[in-house]
């Protein structure tokens, strides 16, 4: 916590100004210098130093006390001593006593205190502090932090290294965080405590302020929440001392040909930590679930009603924090069972054929290639019909030229 400027009322006509900080980690007391000047022509009166004792309620047990816990009500009672010197009159000590009020929420409360000289001060407090996010590497064991200050005028930014020391530990190293402002602060090496999915600690910061009687450091309560948990065993990635492998896959998908309206089913089986997660795409498309696809994201894609269009390349990435692994392409045919129309006889004596798939999907001149149409007399003996279709309506036309009007042929159509 590091304690913004404070303003009071010493008397009338007269202020003070001082920035209230622990005295060291963990420390319920306080300490602050503070000048005494005029608030009509701005001259000094004299300064002195205080030192109060706050309260160590902390009702979460995130070793932040409840006073200055942003999200909990700040109301305490405070004591302690001040020492002050006045131009002229020279040097006092008094006895302090008073209480400070915030609302849960908010970063700025009230306060007042009265001294054993009485004198009476009271005035405004502020919580100074950040709030941003931190991103790490498990393999790297790398983090990075950037953090907005309360009232967002300033963002601070580092990075750093970080040693997991046991499930419920991490030390992360000291680094050079430099701010919005133009200046670096330099952040000692500091310890988090897992509780839960959060960490806790505290880090001291050198934040080059004007030298007081104290050490000249920041002291900052540090709170991280980490959701990440990829082997769901309850200790959050930051942390989890479970040894980390990269995907392997051990049984390719295997492609094939499928009848049209039945199902299509493509299987992987891969190994790693986390469990990996997965990924189907066809012909470099990522898949989604839909009425007909259900799998894309899990180590079996089913995909109900097949039909000529679901025929492809597939393949499905593999993938947990430890890294990625693509499978082989399974190349799936769907083959559609063919309506011919009645045959027609056209202009000139041909006779035209049309045909389609069952299920009414279009079909196209590209896909002529995929048929073969061949003729008989008698059933028994075929001959391919050379002439190539070509697609009109959404069916493939052919036509059979030079038959006599007398001739009887039977047709068929063959999916190669």
């Amino acid at each position: 916590y590091d304690g913004s400027h404070t303003w009071a009322r010493y008397q009338t006509g007269v202020g003070w100004s001082g920035e209230l900080r622990p005295s060291s980690s963990a420390s319920t007391t306080h300490r602050s210098d503070y000048d005494i000047y005029s608030t009509v022509d701005g001259l000094l009166y004299g300064y002195g130093s205080i030192t109060v004792n706050l309260p160590s309620t902390d009702s979460d047990g995130d070793l932040l006390p409840d006073f200055l816990d942003r999200s909990r009500s700040g109301s305490a009672s405070l004591s302690g001593s001040a020492t002050e010197y006045l131009i002229g009159e020279g040097t006092s000590i008094y006895n302090l006593s008073g209480s400070l009020s915030r609302s849960a929420g908010s970063r700025t409360g009230s306060y007042l205190v009265g001294s054993s000289g009485g004198a009476q001060s009271y005035g405004n407090f502020t919580i100074a502090g950040s709030s941003g996010t931190l991103t790490y590497d498990t393999q790297a064991k790398t983090i990075a932090i950037q953090v907005s200050t309360f009232d967002g005028s300033e963002t601070v930014s580092g990075q750093t290294t970080y040693t997991i020391l046991d499930q419920n530990r991490i030390r992360v190293n000291g680094f050079a965080a430099p701010s919005s402002a133009g200046d670096t602060r330099q952040v000692n090496t500091f310890e988090l405590t897992r509780q839960g999915n959060r960490y806790v600690g505290r880090a001291s910061v050198a934040d080059g302020n004007i030298p007081t009687p104290w050490v000249d450091y920041n002291l900052y309560h540090i709170k991280v929440v980490d959701g990440n948990d990829s082997d769901g065993d309850g200790i959050p990635d930051l942390s989890d001392t479970s040894t980390a492998t990269s995907p392997t896959i051990t049984v390719q998908p295997l492609g094939g040909s499928h009848l049209g309206g039945a199902a299509i089913s493509l299987s992987v089986t891969a190994t790693g930590a986390p469990v990996p997660a997965y990924q189907w795409s066809k012909d470099g498309g990522q898949l989604t679930d839909s009425q007909r696809i259900a799998g894309s994201r899990a180590s079996t894609l089913v995909i109900s009603g097949a039909r000529r269009a679901d025929g492809g390349n597939y393949s499905v990435r593999v993938s947990n924090s430890a890294g990625a692994v693509d499978s082989t392409t399974a190349t799936i045919r769907v083959r559609v069972p063919q309506i011919c129309d009645p045959p027609v006889r056209g202009a000139g004596g041909d006779i035209v054929l049309r045909f389609g798939d069952r299920d009414g999907e279009a079909l196209v001149s590209a896909q002529a290639s995929l048929f073969a149409l061949q003729w008989s007399t008698n059933l028994v003996d075929w001959q391919d019909l050379l002439t190539s279709p070509t697609a009109s309506g959404g069916k493939l036309e052919v036509s059979d030229t030079g038959v006599a009007v007398t001739s009887r042929r039977f047709y068929r159509v063959l999916e190669r």
